[in-house]
C-alpha cells in the first residue's frame, strides 16, 4: 500500500488498484480508459465537493480498485440526510458533466461523445438502489428515520435483488458473446457478495 498525506488528509493507494490500473493502460489500445478514469475522478470529486460544502473535511481516502472511500473525521457531527446527499454527490457530478458535453456536442472532437457515455454509464448505474452502490447508500440513510433499521434493510436489500438479479443475467449472456466482456457479471457478482455477507439473518431476526 502506498500513502501519504496532503495536508491533513491522508491518502492510501492499494496496489491492486496500482497493478490494476497499469494492466488497463498498457492494454489499452484505443486510450478510452483514459476516459473511463476521468469520469471516475469527477464522480469521486462530486462526494468530495458535497464533503466539503457541508464543512466535512475528509480524514482519508483509500482508493482501491472497486472504488474509493472516503472517510470523515472521528469527531464530525453529520445528520443522516447529509450523509445521503454526499453518497449522492457523485453520480450528481456525473450528470452535470453530462449535460455540459450534451451542450457543447455540435462542438465536440471524436472521443467527446464516448466521454459523455462513461459519465451516463457511470452516473446511472451508481443511482441504482443496490446496497454499496450511491444510490443505494442514499436511500437507506433517507429512509432509516423513517422506517427504522430493520425495515429499511429489507427494503433495500430487497431492491438490490431485483436489480442485480438482471444485471448479472446480463452480463453472463455478454460473457457467452465474448470472453473479455465480463465486468458486468464480475461486478454483479461481487455487489451480490458483499450484499449477502452484509445482510446474513437480516430477514430470520425479531422485529
Amino acid at each position: 500500500m502506498v500513502e501519504f498525506s496532503l495536508g491533513p488528509c491522508k491518502v492510501r493507494l492499494h496496489f491492486l488498484f496500482l497493478a490494476a490500473m497499469g494492466i488497463v493502460l498498457f492494454t489499452d489500445v484505443r486510450g478510452t480508459a483514459l476516459l473511463g478514469i476521468g469520469a471516475v475522478v469527477i464522480h469521486e470529486s462530486g462526494h468530495l465537493l458535497l464533503m466539503l460544502l457541508f464543512g466535512i473535511p475528509p480524514k482519508l481516502v483509500e482508493i482501491h480498485p472497486f472504488g474509493v472511500i472516503l472517510k470523515e473525521p472521528a469527531d464530525c457531527q453529520t445528520t443522516m440526510v447529509q450523509e445521503g446527499w454526499i453518497s449522492l454527490g457523485g453520480p450528481l457530478a456525473n450528470g452535470l458533466a453530462a449535460m455540459v458535453l450534451l451542450l457543447l456536442r455540435p462542438w465536440l472532437p471524436a472521443w467527446g461523445e464516448e466521454f459523455l457515455l462513461y459519465h451516463l454509464a457511470l452516473g446511472i448505474f451508481n443511482l441504482l438502489p443496490v446496497e454499496s452502490l450511491d444510490g443505494g447508500r442514499a436511500l437507506t440513510l433517507f429512509l432509516l428515520p423513517v422506517l427504522g433499521g430493520r425495515r429499511t434493510g429489507i427494503l433495500v436489500t430487497i431492491l438490490s435483488l431485483f436489480c442485480l438479479i438482471p444485471l448479472g443475467t446480463v452480463g453472463f449472456l455478454l460473457l457467452l458473446q465474448s470472453p473479455w466482456n465480463f465486468s458486468l457479471l464480475l461486478v454483479s457478482v461481487y455487489l451480490m457478495l458483499c450484499l449477502v455477507l452484509k445482510n446474513q439473518g437480516l430477514f430470520s431476526r425479531e422485529p
